[in-house]
Parts: structure tokens; sequence; C-alpha cells
């Protein structure tokens, strides 16, 4: 239930599990769920997305469904969870992360068989173009899930404006700007496909 005056009341068709937007059909509650499909990097966009084991069948460059390599860069798919401010539901978004080769390799070989806690957290770096407005570089901490979870990402002090779209979320003004960046083409109180 959205707050009175809490800004959300022009944005309540977001949350209607019926609803669907009008320009791309899809259900209104899956527009605040966001992939990349790639790391916004290098060559990455030019790379064939492989299934996972190939990452270890393979020596060179490399885009898999939750790995990348490319050169001496290395990154992960991680989950970048943003609230919205007065509401319980959450901006989940599938980015990508840059980390050291050595995270990276000790990710990869604890990746099918890991628990909480046989990780540690890591230092990461935001390696996803969002149309949201947040600092680059964005530094981050990697929180290793357990098996079959992509691991999250949590915004370190030094990423301020990302770390506020974290703990504060984000207004309903940068929600409908951000699906609008997405390309939805959207008003506040527009009429649904029901």
């Amino acid at each position: 239930m959205t707050a009175p005056g809490s800004g959300w009341d022009g944005l309540s068709w977001i949350f209607d599990p019926d609803a669907t937007c009008i320009c791309c059909g899809a259900p209104t509650t899956s527009l605040l769920d966001v992939a990349c499909a790639f790391p916004h990097v290098g060559d990455a966009r030019s790379l064939p997305v492989l299934e996972n084991h190939a990452l270890l069948e393979s020596t060179g460059d490399i885009l898999t469904s939750d790995f990348c390599r490319l050169g001496a860069d290395r990154f992960l798919r991680c989950i970048l969870e943003l609230r919205l401010s007065g509401r319980p539901e959450l901006v989940t978004l599938g980015v990508w992360a840059s980390l050291s080769a050595s995270d990276f390799d000790l990710y990869c070989r604890h990746f099918d068989d890991r628990a909480p806690g046989d990780l540690p957290n890591m230092g990461i770096w935001l390696a996803s173009s969002l149309p949201l407005p947040y600092d680059l570089p964005a530094a981050c901490t990697l929180v290793p899930q357990p098996q079959g979870l992509r691991p999250l990402l949590e915004a370190q002090d030094s990423a301020p404006t990302l770390l506020r779209l974290q703990q504060d979320g984000l207004t309903p003004s940068e929600a409908l700007s951000f699906l609008q960046a997405l390309g939805h083409d959207i008003t506040p109180d527009q009429q649904l496909r029901s």
C-alpha cells in the first residue's frame, strides 16, 4: 500500500500485478527487474554468450551468463538491489562488476560448490551502464550467496549516490526517469492494458 503523499500515487500502476505496460505489453511489476547482457567495457558486446562451463575450456576472451574474461579484465554477473523510497518493493538489477583476477579465480573455483560463508566478501567495481544517477567508478562489495544464486553488490561509502539509492531508495521521479531511459514510453497515470 502506498503511503498517502509519498509521491507514488501517480505510479501505483507499476505495482498492479494485473497491469501491463502500454508500450511493450510486459507485466508492470517486472519493469523494475532489469538485466545487463554484458559488461559495458571493451568489446564484451561482440562476444557470443556461452554456457558457464566454457569458461574452464577456454583461455581467451569469453562471455558466459555469469562470467566474462576480456583481456586482463575479469567480470562477474551480480545482483544490485535498490530500494524504492517509501515502498517495500525492490528494483532488482542484474549487473556486471569488475574484480581482480585472483578474486575472479577464487570465485570460479567455488562457484558450483559454495555455501554461505565459503567465500569472503570482495572489493569490486560496478561495470554496467545504468540510467541512474551514481558516481563512477562505483566501488562496491561483492557478497557471495549460496550455490545457485548470483552474488549481491553493496555500494561502498566511496560511492555515495549509489549508496543512497540502496539505503534510501529511488524517488518516484527517479523511478519514472529510469523506466523511460530503458525505453518504456510511460507517464504517471497512464492508461494500461488490462
